[in-house]
């Protein structure tokens, strides 16, 4: 079958796909979205790694047809997060599946932190650190580093071997580093243009080389997440990604925050204040924005309105992302039920996760 199926209807009996069947109508159905960068929705943040905050967030996921997650971590010390992880993988999953964990951290620049705490911010990857990703090898399913970082080069090949993804992201590196971490294994960009290197002169050399996001753009092996809300990129920046990259290659994030489909109002992010406008969220500060409130089907209608193709859109939130975790990206009778259906306009109509079904 093919991954995007149009004019089709999917049968479910007891979870599982029964029969797909062509009837000619405006159903457009595709693996459910997958969100491999999303840190909270309806007032709560993974990190609380509570019963209510796991429904919650993921309740919330699947109502907006996302089937699949990564809880994504700000900057955390090990040892807390260790904590947090153990926690978060012991809670029972009823909406929304979580697949393993998103770090961002904290092995990454002060210089381009964003939102991270920067109290939590680790300049260099110690032989000792490495127990934490060993214990949490089946938890841990993406890291965001600084490919300048002290000592990341052994850090990405031991995530390598222990079948981690390894994105680059939230850092001040050039490109003999990147390339050196490419060759370790790095396969990814996270959150393109927002706090990723660009091209800058050598302050002794004054050799100016590429930095993350050229690096992203101009290597078509790499993988690069796009916050494709409007806000963060857009809507030329997000066409120029498209223009740059190789279609199949492009992943839609919607970094959301806890603010995420609530009021506007102060959150957290981690322990930090946040505030969220109608648009996006916001540190309490304003020094910098915080991450997203917008949701992947979202994103899929966002799409549309600037000028892509539904097919387009439904690559960068299913296709790709599913892709890149290991996960289906076709729907087949036998199978778990695992899919979404939109309407021509990018309306989100149904949404199916084995048992669980929720009609528009």
């Amino acid at each position: 079958m093919e991954k995007i199926l149009k004019g089709y209807s999917v049968q479910v009996e007891n979870g599982v796909v029964a029969s797909i069947t062509y009837d000619g109508s405006d159903n457009v159905t595709v693996a459910g979205l997958c969100d491999i960068h999303t840190h909270g929705a309806m007032g709560h943040d993974v990190s609380e790694a509570t019963q209510e905050a796991l429904d919650a967030v993921s309740k919330f996921y699947l109502d907006n047809g996302v089937t699949a997650f990564s809880p994504t971590f700000v900057a955390t010390p090990l040892d807390k997060l260790d904590k947090q992880l153990d926690k978060l993988y012991s809670l029972k999953q009823n909406y929304a599946r979580m697949l393993p964990a998103h770090l961002e951290g904290p092995y990454i620049s002060i210089e381009h932190k964003g939102a991270q705490p920067a109290e939590n911010i680790a300049l260099e990857y110690k032989d000792e650190d490495a127990w934490f990703f060993e214990k949490h090898r089946e938890h841990v399913g993406i890291v965001t580093l600084c490919p300048a970082v002290k000592g990341v080069e052994k850090l990405v090949k031991l995530l390598v071997s222990l079948g981690i993804k390894v994105q680059g992201g939230h850092d001040n590196a050039r490109y003999p580093d990147i390339e050196k971490c490419m060759s370790a294994g790095l396969d990814g960009v996270t959150h393109i243009f927002c706090g990723c290197s660009t091209s800058v002169r050598g302050k002794t050399d004054f050799e100016k080389l590429l930095g993350l996001t050229e690096t992203g753009l101009y290597c078509d092996e790499l993988y690069v997440e796009a916050i494709a809300d409007g806000k963060h990129l857009s809507k030329d920046l997000v066409k120029f990604i498209h223009k740059c990259k190789p279609a199949d290659k492009i992943i839609y994030v919607s970094d959301s925050l806890s603010p995420a489909g609530m009021p506007l109002g102060e959150y957290k992010l981690g322990d930090h204040d946040i505030f969220s406008t109608d648009e996006v969220a916001y540190l309490k500060d304003m020094s910098s924005i915080a991450g997203s409130i917008t949701n992947l089907s979202k994103m899929v209608r966002l799409a549309l309105n600037h000028g892509h193709t539904l097919d387009t859109a439904l690559t960068c939130t299913s296709s790709n992302p599913r892709e890149y975790m290991g996960l289906n990206t076709e729907i087949k009778v036998g199978d778990k039920a695992d899919f979404v259906v939109f309407d021509n306009d990018g309306r989100l109509k149904r949404v199916v996760l084995g048992v669980n079904e929720i009609n528009y």
